[in-house]
């Protein structure tokens, strides 16, 4: 079964305006999940890998 994780980015400051961005990470996923969805989540970017990837913090 497919594990979620995000990584958090460093914050970004425009003017008054605040972003804190994030990666989304998808790994263990099994050959007959479908890659191609895309979910408009607001990350800025996903990486989906078969392999297993733990996020240090």
């Amino acid at each position: 079964m497919a594990r979620i994780q995000v990584l958090t980015l460093p914050m970004v400051h425009v003017g008054e305006s605040t972003e804190e961005p994030f990666a989304l990470i998808v790994d263990q996923l099994a050959e007959t999940e479908n890659r191609q969805r895309s979910v408009g989540c607001g990350a800025r970017t996903a990486l989906l890998t078969d392999d297993t990837v733990d996020v240090a913090v």
